[in-house]
């Protein structure tokens, strides 16, 4: 059986070994494929960040959930994690997006990709 657990980086090990111990008892062998990835975290102070804030009012905040912002600030491109999406239909049955949104998301990003760098 492979077992595709999520973690965070503090919490890897921990779950390792919780399962290690409530396995005990089965035999089996617990293997660890991929060691835990890095978290994203860009600079509040970097370009993107800043007009993002300008163009949308939203305020810089840490999310806990899983996305591909680390693998962008393992390697120095600063990024952020925005969208049209809302916030309590994520990842459940019957998630939306409105279209008006994502109509507004278009344009911000339209805005961060073409505008002059100020």
């Amino acid at each position: 059986m492979t077992l595709d657990i999520r973690t965070t980086p503090e919490l890897h090990y921990h779950v390792v070994s919780l399962l290690k111990e409530e396995l005990k008892e089965f035999n089996v062998s617990l293997e660890i494929l991929h060691e835990p990835t890095l978290f994203g975290n860009t600079d509040p102070n970097s370009e993107i960040v800043k007009k993002t804030h300008t163009l949308t009012g939203a305020k810089v905040t840490i999310n806990i959930g899983s996305n591909d912002l680390c693998f962008f600030t393992q390697v120095n491109i600063p990024g952020i994690i925005f969208g049209p999406g809302k916030h309590s239909v994520i990842h459940q049955a019957n998630e939306y997006c409105e279209i008006n949104k994502v109509k507004q998301a278009t344009e911000i990003y339209k805005e961060l990709i073409f505008s002059n760098n100020d």
